[in-house]
């Protein structure tokens, strides 16, 4: 994108950040180039951002809030300990309100656009690494920056979609063969910022040459979860994925998972076989299908043993890999430019829906869409 373009897409934030938005990916879907499109993922962070930043405060953001106010209470080290499991995500909330803002909605901004600045960064970068084209691997950012279970995710699991997101680029940069070292540090931290996040060290075991380490993982990983989940809450180092004691009393955080969605997942892993099964596929293409596959393999297994509470964190996980795979199967099927543009229509469209007729509600949402808003109308 041209500094021209960027400079117009700035000026057009201020007036309207959907109207710059839709003018920043409008740019990125038209070039011809092979430079990281850094410039989008930041556009749309905020964007996003903003959009986040305006939820209500229900459900698990209630919880957030209340530790989030703790940190005026108690002194760091307090704090830390009363949260020891995941000590970066608390030393993040910490610093936050004693150094930038006590103020709720903004914790939720900057935590939204640093979590989305790292996911999209990492779909760009394994959309490059199984060999799609510039434009494809923008649309895979595009279609995930739109997906609605994913930005729903993004502002009900706070905790967890940070981790996975920063895990999930560290995966990326390790099997781009970018600074290895420099991601499995990334990758370490994003476990303590979500102790779940130790799964995707298990990818990285998967993603190697090693034949038998990748089936270990397969017999193995289920059954350290399954333990893992039902260690007593009373253990702070060992409490588990999450407040798994409340599943069988129906009390769970999350509700069962959606019959569609269970669904959706056996048709993409059955669609994507059938296209495997025509291509002589790369190395890279290989190993990500391990990892699609493994979590799936996972999501099923806790699923049939009637644990929905891990079953639908494993799914934000999934999620993850969707726009990847569904730009995968528009290179396969060799479809024109214009239904590139039609599947971003679409998906502006369910997003749009999504925000209207959701579960989550917004509060004044328009004017975080047109803030000119305020200065025309009063």
């Amino acid at each position: 994108m041209s500094i021209k373009n960027k400079f117009i897409s700035i000026l057009l934030f201020i007036i309207s950040p959907l109207i710059s938005f839709l003018f920043t990916i409008i740019n990125y879907l038209k070039i011809k180039s092979d430079s990281h499109p850094r410039f989008l993922i930041l556009i749309t962070s905020i964007f996003l951002g903003l959009i986040n930043s305006v939820k209500l405060i229900e459900s698990d953001l209630i919880l957030y809030q209340k530790q989030f106010e703790l940190c005026e209470q108690l002194t760091y080290l307090e704090y830390i300990f009363l949260n020891i499991k995941d000590p970066a995500f608390y030393s993040y909330n910490y610093m936050f309100y004693h150094i930038i803002s006590s103020d709720f909605n903004l914790y939720i901004f900057f935590l939204s656009v640093i979590s989305y600045s790292f996911f999209l960064a990492a779909i760009f970068n394994f959309s490059n690494w199984i060999g799609l084209n510039y434009r494809l691997s923008i649309l895979s950012l595009i279609v995930a920056a739109l997906f609605p279970q994913i930005f729903s995710f993004s502002a009900h699991l706070l905790r967890q979609f940070f981790s996975v997101s920063v895990g999930f680029y560290a995966l990326s940069l390790f099997f781009s063969g970018f600074k290895r070292k420099l991601a499995i540090i990334i990758l370490f931290i994003s476990c303590l910022i979500h102790s779940s996040n130790l799964l995707l060290f298990s990818l990285v075991f998967i993603g190697s040459p090693f034949k038998k380490l990748f089936k270990w993982s397969f017999l193995l990983i289920p059954v350290i979860i399954y333990l893992y989940s039902k260690i007593s809450l009373d253990n702070p180092f060992l409490s588990g994925f999450a407040r798994l004691n409340s599943i069988n009393s129906g009390a769970a955080e999350l509700n069962s998972v959606n019959i569609i969605v269970i669904f959706l997942c056996a048709l993409l892993i059955i669609i994507n076989l059938l296209i495997n099964s025509k291509k002589n596929l790369s190395l890279n293409k290989i190993i990500l299908d391990r990892f699609f596959y493994f979590i799936n393999f996972l999501f099923f297994f806790f699923l049939i043993i009637n644990n929905s509470e891990i079953s639908n964190r494993l799914l934000l996980v999934i999620y993850f890999f969707w726009p990847i795979l569904f730009s995968y199967f528009i290179y396969n099927l060799n479809m024109k430019n214009f239904f590139i543009f039609t599947t971003v229509l679409f998906f502006i469209t369910i997003f749009s829906l999504n925000l209207n007729f959701g579960v989550w509600s917004y509060e004044n949402l328009d004017v975080i869409l047109f803030p000119l808003k305020i200065f025309l109308f009063n």
